[in-house]
């Protein structure tokens, strides 16, 4: 594919604040190649070098050189003078309308920018201009404006509006009046329709929608731009104007300026367009066979082509395809099947159901995607049909593919804007309360239930002023992040305020009971990555008591010294006892881990702190590290010998191998037991003394019954957190010790 035919129209933005820019570039970054300007001196600068932009986005109000003064130099300089400008602004006065429309201004797009109504304006403009630089379809000497008086239809209700609308246009355009749809519709389809139609959309009986449908539908009437001219602002309705065939929009009260500019450039595109059918069908008449007529057609085509031989080989495949695939007519030819394998897994079905291998009563439009050479995805809408000679023989089908991804991908951004919460991905206030109503809806005709979780994070205003918003964006990302995580199969988990998220959990049958599903709920949002936390504050502690408290090295040594060595000999001793002077060389590994688990399981035992040697994915760790690491020391120590650990010699002949296997399956599961009866001993005592606890209130709730029951429960609390303390040292204390056997065995492991 040439680098010509992978080239993005160019889009200069030009802004001096830097959200409006970013905001701008979010939505076209996707489709067209962005440069941007945030003064108008370096706006002039980007507009004159190469490769030049083929549009330009500029704002109005800037500090310096404002936007009529940027548009000033543009179209008088000779170089830029041809770029389309589009005035992005607030400004709304019809005198800065009419001052930009004088200075050479295509277009107004008021901010906040509709992200469907932008891609239109520049969609249009880009056209125009293609057009107007095409020297093979057009000569440039011809004039911009049609020869005769276009003729304007007006479809409305009011007879104010009309009347508004009739005083400010009759000059320049023969103008028609419609006061209803069935009017509208006798027009278009009567000897002399009209060039253009500004349509009302909110009109009794048929609306603007239908009117606007019918029109397209008719033979005369779906190349007749249709203008909007409307009340209604809401991104909906817009949206469902462009699916159903509008051009454009004008809201009311509208500035006759806009008004003029719109119909201006709608009528030079329709009058573009109509000339170059007319040149492609003047050359057309000139080739004498079908198959000459239809490649010619195609060939100036911007979609996609292709003619198929009955038997399903391509016959024609137009050069569009390798804009849109990336592959070229050549692929085609040589792989007939490669159009099903670029299709998409999900969307062949429809392929093959409504494509041109389905019947002919079958056929109809499909929409799919494709995955592009490039590995890109690419939404195609698909029509075909087929073709007979004179006698009625089957010559084929022909067919066309029509690259709509701009407008996908534009209704996926505008859904997404309209339904999702920018910063979670989650369903935001208004896509709730469908979901609801689904839910109460489905919930009714299936004769079940569902639950409503409301979810609050506390203190989170605090958080924001005191740390700023960034770290509270922080944490409502991850807060979704972790709802999502702990209910996978749950879609209706919305974000419905700053710190407020509400989940429908539908009732079923794969669904654990929903008290167990908010308890854990309240357990992923409370946890914090407490693992990590607290073994580093054990291994401070280490430092501060090994490092710190020894660099005295005084005489008479200080309460956290004698600790210090106090510990120090206690460990020496162990492992000087259990594997020998040879085993000295590894006390600091020993050392290590000793200090380390008795310092995790004493900060265990702070009020409203976390052990993470409770949790076997600690455990396992150090229980592995242990077992590989004295498995590694007896095969380097001692080769194949340490292979007699397992080979009993005291034992009769006939039972070693019996107990070699046993030894064997002894050995490992050494790390099994080791991180087991560490973690089970440090969780089951903080489970236990969880249960007191629960009893403990019990005097606020039943004083008869809590009289009684509540001090033996805070005595119980207090015994075993007395237990705790002596079980968090044994612990560590038989970790190390097990630690020390373990390495005798790999130092000396005949039996």
């Amino acid at each position: 594919m040439n680098e010509k035919a992978i080239e993005r129209p160019r889009i200069l933005i030009v802004d001096d604040v830097s959200e409006n820019l970013h905001a701008l570039v979010a939505i076209l970054r996707h489709t067209y190649a962005i440069a941007a300007a945030t003064t108008g001196e370096k706006a002039l600068d980007l507009a004159q070098r190469h490769p030049q932009p083929d549009l330009i986005l500029l704002d109005v109000k800037m500090p310096g050189m404002d936007g009529y003064s940027v548009l000033s130099r543009l179209k008088s300089n000779p170089i830029t003078a041809m770029v389309p400008v589009i005035f992005v602004t607030a400004l709304s006065d019809a005198v800065d309308e009419a001052r930009g429309f004088e200075l050479g201004v295509s277009d107004y797009i008021t901010k906040p920018v509709n992200p469907e109504l932008l891609h239109r304006r520049i969609s249009m403009q880009l056209e125009l201009r293609r057009h107007r630089r095409n020297p093979l379809l057009f000569d440039a000497r011809q004039p911009t404006a049609p020869d005769r008086r276009a003729t304007l239809m007006i479809v409305d209700d009011v007879p104010e509006n009309i009347h508004a609308l009739l005083g400010a246009l009759k000059d320049a355009y023969n103008i028609r009046v419609a006061s209803s749809g069935a009017g509208a519709m006798s027009a278009v389809n009567g000897d002399s329709p009209p060039d253009l139609v500004l349509l009302d959309i909110v009109m009794p009986g048929m609306d603007g929608y239908e009117v606007c449908r019918q029109i397209k539908a008719s033979a005369t009437g779906n190349r007749i731009p249709v203008i909007f001219v409307t009340v209604v602002d809401a991104v909906q309705e817009k949206v469902k104007g462009f699916e159903v065939g509008g051009a454009d929009y004008i809201t009311k009260p509208f500035d006759i300026e806009e008004v003029r500019a719109r119909i201006r450039n709608h009528l030079e595109l329709a009058r573009l367009r109509n000339v170059l059918e007319q040149q492609v069908a003047q050359r057309s008449a000139l080739l004498e066979k079908s198959e000459e007529k239809y490649h010619i057609l195609a060939e100036y085509s911007p979609n996609w082509e292709y003619w198929t031989a009955p038997d399903g080989t391509f016959l024609y495949v137009s050069p569009a395809c390798t804009d849109v695939s990336g592959y070229s007519a050549e692929n085609f030819f040589a792989d007939a099947s490669l159009m099903e394998k670029i299709i998409h897994a999900d969307d062949l079905a429809a392929w093959k159901a409504h494509g041109p291998s389905a019947p002919e009563s079958e056929r109809g439009p499909v929409i799919f995607r494709v995955r592009t050479r490039e590995g890109r995805e690419r939404w195609i809408e698909h029509v075909c049909k087929s073709v007979v000679d004179a006698d009625g023989r089957s010559l084929g089908v022909r067919g066309s593919h029509r690259d709509i991804s701009e407008r996908r991908y534009a209704e996926e951004r505008l859904d997404f804007f309209i339904n999702r919460d920018p910063l979670t991905g989650l369903p935001n206030r208004s896509l709730f309360r469908e979901l609801l109503a689904y839910a109460m809806q489905s919930a009714e005709v299936n004769r079940s239930g569902f639950s409503l979780a409301f979810v609050d994070l506390d203190n989170f205003t605090a958080i924001n002023e005191s740390l700023g918003h960034k770290a509270g964006d922080q944490i409502l990302e991850e807060a979704g992040k972790r709802l999502r995580a702990v209910l996978p199969q749950v879609e209706a988990i919305a974000r419905v305020s700053a710190d407020e998220f509400n989940i429908i959990i539908e009732s079923g049958t794969e669904m654990p009971p929903v008290d167990f599903v908010v308890q854990r709920i309240i357990e992923v949002l409370q946890s914090i990555p407490s693992i990590p936390l607290w073994m580093a504050l054990a291994a401070v502690a280490v430092i501060a008591l090994l490092v710190f408290g020894t660099r005295g090295r005084a005489i008479v040594p200080n309460r956290v010294q004698s600790i210090a060595e106090l510990l120090y000999g206690m460990v020496r001793k162990m492992v000087e006892d259990v594997t020998g002077k040879e085993g000295l060389k590894y006390f600091p590994y020993v050392m290590t881990l000793f200090c380390f688990i008795l310092f995790t399981n004493f900060l265990g035992l702070l009020p409203k702190s976390f052990s993470p040697t409770s949790q076997i994915a600690v455990t396992a760790v150090l229980a592995l590290m242990v077992f590989v690491g004295v498995t590694v020391l007896g095969f380097v120590k001692n080769g194949a010998h340490f292979l007699g650990l397992f080979w009993v010699k005291s034992a009769p002949l006939a039972l070693r191998p019996v107990l070699a296997v046993i030894e064997l399956i002894s050995y490992f599961v050494r790390p099994v037991s080791h991180s087991i009866r560490l973690a089970g001993n440090i969780m089951a005592g903080h489970a236990v003394i969880k249960v007191f606890a629960a009893f403990a209130a019990l005097l606020l709730i039943n004083p008869v019954i809590g009289v009684v029951v509540t001090p033996v429960s805070i005595l119980a609390i207090t015994a075993m957190y007395s237990l705790e303390v002596l079980v968090a040292l044994i612990q560590a204390y038989v970790f190390t010790i097990l630690t020390c056997v373990y390495l005798k065995d790999a130092l000396h492991p005949a039996h």
